[in-house]
């Protein structure tokens, strides 16, 4: 085996174990935001950190590496992803949907939402469902 293939295969490894922490990351993040929309609380990252049982200045230095991006985006993208799902799949009122997405107020979800989507919730609603 000559050094390419050995710095391959080795490279390749680094590439699955950190794509599995990624996942794992991940993964917890979207249980942490479901278990904050089940129990109507804003999601943080400092009660991420306490849910995963680690240092928030610890988390928050190893989660950009591990994800691409700092935590509070990967938060932010996971509570996005449900309001979107919410706005689609329900007739929820938009504050409710703020609620269930995880976050601490309603303008905050609908300044979050509208930076995201570049429309306010209620815009969004009526795009996705006049489409269907």
């Amino acid at each position: 085996m000559n050094v390419r293939e050995q710095t391959s295969k080795s490279t390749g490894g680094r590439r699955s174990a950190t794509h599995a922490a990624r996942h794992r990351l991940e993964r917890l993040v979207a249980l942490y935001v479901d278990r904050c929309s089940r129990n109507r609380t804003a999601a943080r990252v400092s009660e991420l950190a306490q849910f995963l049982r680690t240092n928030r200045s610890y988390l928050s230095r190893v989660a950009p590496t591990v994800l691409g991006r700092p935590l509070r985006v990967a938060l932010l993208d996971q509570q996005l992803f449900i309001a979107e799902r919410l706005l689609r799949e329900t007739a929820d009122p938009i504050a409710e949907v703020a609620v269930l997405s995880a976050f601490g107020t309603p303008s905050t979800f609908y300044r979050s939402f509208r930076k995201a989507f570049a429309c306010s919730p209620k815009e969004y609603r009526r795009r996705v469902t006049n489409c269907e």
